[in-house]
């Protein structure tokens, strides 16, 4: 019904509609009947898994590489040494930081506001420590180190276990799952889709319009899009990730391991 919240350590079915609530659950859910402007999690939200840990990650790694030495020392002496051998080295980190900024704040919305501030607050941080080069202080730098560890910690446990999502139709709606989403019947509007696995849409003549799709590895489609050109994003994002459809229209996003091709 309007405006419930329902939260489970188990499974959910339901047998009839889903309409503007939120069901929580730590294993999967079933929706038997449609789901209208609701938000619905399996297992746990993998945004910040799939899309955002990765590039905390990549600017981990590189402070560890940049600054510290094989004993996890920060390598103070070393920084104008480090410049004059590789002089773009901090103008190439800035613009890596640019495109990270730039790719996360594609998934904000996703994210709590919680989770969205500790991220900003880590690029912001790792912006001076890169535009103050040779000036940057064994403080900032094992600073920014924590707290991405501190991050990071926080969210691995908070992924749970592979957890899927059944359902038939969703309209103007959020679905994530730790596991694959199966949509079986006739599809989705403008609704978001995350799955830390798969997403499969089982019947060929489903249709996707508008929203975006999010996968760890493969997803299958019926038709995407419309002739009117409806935007539909549809990623996966890792190495060897798949997209199969049955039919794509203009104006579908398709993205592969960062490679996007527009329809």
């Amino acid at each position: 019904m309007d405006n419930m919240k329902v939260v489970v350590d188990g499974n959910i079915t339901v047998t009839g509609n889903v309409l503007q609530a939120i069901l929580i659950a730590g294993g999967s859910v079933t929706i038997r009947g449609n789901i209208i402007s609701s938000s619905i999690t399996a297992g746990a939200a993998m945004v910040n898994s799939l899309c955002v840990m990765p590039k905390i990650k990549e600017i981990l790694r590189n402070i560890k590489k940049d600054f510290y030495d094989v004993n996890s020392e920060v390598w103070l002496n070393g920084y104008q040494k480090m410049k004059e051998r590789y002089p773009s080295l901090y103008s190439e980190r800035k613009r890596s930081l640019d495109k990270i900024a730039e790719d996360i704040k594609e998934v904000s919305r996703f994210l709590t506001d919680e989770d969205y501030e500790t991220v900003k607050e880590i690029l912001e941080e790792a912006r001076i420590i890169y535009a103050a080069g040779n000036l940057a202080n064994a403080g900032q730098i094992n600073r920014i180190r924590g707290r991405i560890q501190e991050y990071l910690a926080k969210t691995s446990v908070n992924e749970g276990t592979d957890a899927d999502i059944k359902l038939g139709y969703a309209q103007n709606s959020t679905v994530q799952a730790s596991g694959d989403v199966l949509v079986l019947g006739r599809g989705t509007y403008q609704t978001d889709v995350i799955a830390k696995k798969a997403i499969r849409f089982v019947k060929p003549s489903s249709v996707v319009l508008g929203g975006t799709l999010i996968a760890g590895e493969r997803i299958s489609l019926g038709t995407v899009g419309s002739p009117h050109g409806i935007t539909t994003h549809c990623k996966v994002l890792g190495r060897n990730g798949r997209i199969d459809a049955v039919r794509l229209f203009n104006n579908t996003v398709i993205t592969i391991n960062n490679k996007k091709k527009i329809i």
